[in-house]
Order: C-alpha cells, then sequence, then structure tokens
C-alpha cells in the first residue's frame, strides 16, 4: 500500500493529501490550545471575582462614599469613581472570554457575543454590545439611577453565563429590565 503511494503517478496526490491534513491537524491543535487557555483564565477569573472583583463589597463600599438619596456614577466621591470605572473595565475584559468558554467547544472556537439589553416593559430602550466601553455603562447607571444593580448584575452574570440560565434585574423606581442576550 505504501510503495503505492510513494510511487511516481500518486506522488503529488500524496503531497497534497500531507500538506491538506497537517494544516487541518494545526487548526484543530490551534483550536484546542485557545479553548483550554480560556478554560484556565475563567477559572483564574472565579479566584479573583471572590477576591479583588468582588461586586457585593463593591456595593456596600459606594454606599458610603456617595451622597444620600442617589445611585449614580455622578455622586460618588473621586476614589470610589475610581474602584467603579477598574470594575466595569475588568468585567468588560471577562464577560466576553466567559462566553467564548460557555459556547464553545473543545475543537470549535465560538463567535457568539454578549448584548446587555435595557427594556421598558415591551420596548427596548437600549441594546449595547461590550465591545463599547465603560462609558455606555457608566452613562446607563447615571441615566436610571441604578449603580448598585448594575454593579449586582455584572457580578452574578458570570455565574448565570457558565449555568446557561437568564439573568435579569428590575428596577421597581424607573420600572426597566436589565437583561443579557447571547448572540
Amino acid at each position: 500500500m505504501l510503495e503505492l503511494l510513494f510511487s511516481q503517478e500518486y506522488i503529488l496526490y500524496t503531497i497534497i493529501g500531507v500538506i491538506v491534513l497537517y494544516f487541518v491537524l494545526k487548526k484543530l491543535f490551534k483550536n484546542m490550545l485557545y479553548y483550554l487557555s480560556i478554560k484556565r483564565y475563567v477559572n483564574k477569573s472565579k479566584r479573583l471575582r471572590k477576591k479583588k472583583y468582588n461586586g457585593l463589597k463593591l456595593v456596600e463600599y459606594t454606599a458610603k462614599k456617595r451622597k444620600k438619596n442617589t445611585n449614580n456614577y455622578k455622586k460618588l466621591k473621586r476614589r470610589a469613581k475610581r474602584k467603579v470605572k477598574k470594575y466595569f473595565q475588568y468585567k468588560i475584559d471577562e464577560l466576553p472570554r466567559i462566553v467564548k468558554y460557555a459556547q464553545g467547544k473543545l475543537l470549535k472556537k465560538s463567535r457568539k457575543r454578549l448584548a446587555i439589553i435595557v427594556k421598558n416593559e415591551r420596548k427596548t430602550l437600549k441594546k449595547f454590545h461590550l465591545t463599547i466601553g465603560v462609558k455606555t455603562i457608566l452613562q446607563l447607571t447615571n441615566s436610571y439611577e441604578c449603580l448598585d444593580e448594575m454593579i449586582l448584575f455584572f457580578h452574578h452574570l458570570p455565574d448565570a453565563i457558565l449555568a446557561d440560565k437568564d439573568y435579569d434585574i428590575f428596577l421597581d423606581n424607573e420600572g426597566i429590565l436589565i437583561t443579557y442576550k447571547i448572540s
């Protein structure tokens, strides 16, 4: 059989087959390494969420560092603003990787993206992807007075994505619903 593959008339087909096989195996190996690196990142981020980027502790901290009867980013004091901005920046970096891990498979990358949706009963008020940046989230917290709720939403969102469950927060005073969609 090998003598037939390496004979003069079939050598071209053999070379092309080996080259194609090489590129297919290289692509599969690269996807596997990418998936495993994201898996390590997700495990690392779980530890970081408990210690450094804990949303529950941040809500308690921001409650002390803002003007009374307010719940937005504008009314925070300087250090609290920096902490909140750093927290949201970390979440913007973390959540797309968690979506790729949760939606992907070992040998196939996921192209799905996370979208945050703000609804008012039936009407969608705002829909944005996390690639936009921190500014959109901060504007949202200022316009709807929902800083604490947004921090808690982003704190519990990775667990909901990994468990593949729906997760949303309803704001009574504004009458809006904050949810997510992976598309």
